[in-house]
């Protein structure tokens, strides 16, 4: 076993190691102060949580209607029902995607919100 490496002999690649930024990261405010990489994989993450929605919210409404929930209603629970796990996997998709990408904006907002909670001390 070489010095400083894995003990299970696995490559050590910068899209294993685990982020020190919050994951939802890119739902919080105040835009403007986000460098691009940030602005762009927030716009990336969104889509890719849109689109799992979509396909969440098609499968739970044909369910909640089998079920002879009305369907209004049955449109506003799958709404909700399909935006959290949607939100939630849409970041392991982009890393999946898009690693380098990712790995540079959680940096630069590591980086941000690091300067913003020493601002506030």
């Amino acid at each position: 076993m070489s010095e400083g490496g894995p003990a299970d002999g696995a490559p050590n690649n910068s899209t294993n190691k685990s982020p020190k930024v919050p994951s939802l990261w890119w739902l919080g405010i105040g835009a403007w102060q986000w460098s691009s990489e940030e602005r762009w994989v927030r716009a990336l993450l969104a889509a890719i949580s849109l689109v799992v929605s979509f396909i969440l919210l098609f499968f739970e409404v044909g369910v909640l209607l089998a079920l002879g929930v009305e369907r209004h209603l049955a449109a506003g629970i799958s709404f909700f029902l399909a935006l959290i796990p949607a939100l939630l996997v849409a970041r392991p998709i982009c890393a999946r995607l898009w690693p380098e990408v990712l790995n540079r904006a959680e940096e630069k907002a590591e980086n941000r919100l690091a300067r913003q909670r020493m601002a506030l001390r």
